[in-house]
């Protein structure tokens, strides 16, 4: 009889189906009606305004994208063809960098900061050569350009030796050297 009895109470129960809930499924019940009085408030705040930014294609957002394009030439993938496009932007981009060896440079040597003062140095050359090959592109006879690639040399003769004199941590070295840089670059500047 003990065997008839334990079926009946499982028969029962499995024909009743009205178990206590677990905690686990209130838990996930409880999330599950969180999240969904959430999702209002979250569209709320968001207000459903939607913007119009295909400017931001032109202004370069998708530069990645060009570096992954395998149908693009190399120049355009390593973006020596956007620094190439504009004369005006070079410029300026020398200028900038003209200002930071003058100055911010100069300064990181005074306070013999050196990890600081090397990576500006390698920061602002990083750049700039391509920039004065483009700006040396843009003089007229060959003697110009040959006047000015003797410039931009000199130039890079000058911040090869800053560069080791910041690694030396030399500090009278590396600052007459920066001002050879500088005075160089001022120079390049003037003859473009």
């Amino acid at each position: 009889g003990g065997c008839r009895a334990a079926m009946a109470l499982r028969a029962r129960n499995v024909s009743c189906g009205a178990q206590a809930p677990s905690r686990r499924s209130l838990l996930a019940l409880g999330a599950a009606l969180g999240a969904a009085g959430a999702a209002p408030r979250a569209a709320r705040a968001y207000g459903g305004v939607i913007r119009d930014d295909r400017s931001a294609r032109q202004k370069g957002f998708d530069i990645i994208y060009e570096a992954r394009d395998l149908d693009l030439p190399q120049s355009t993938r390593d973006g020596l063809d956007q620094y190439r496009d504009s004369l005006d932007s070079t410029k300026k981009r020398v200028a900038e960098s003209q200002a930071r060896v003058s100055g911010s440079l100069k300064s990181l040597i005074e306070k013999e900061f050196w990890p600081a003062s090397r990576e500006e140095l390698r920061r602002q050359v990083g750049t700039l050569r391509f920039d004065m090959n483009t700006l040396i592109a843009t003089k007229g006879s060959k003697e110009e350009k040959l006047s000015a690639a003797d410039l931009k040399a000199e130039f890079f003769n000058a911040v090869e030796a800053c560069d080791f004199a910041i690694r030396k941590k030399n500090r009278e070295l590396a600052l007459s050297k920066q001002q050879q840089a500088a005075d160089l670059l001022e120079q390049f500047i003037q003859a473009i």
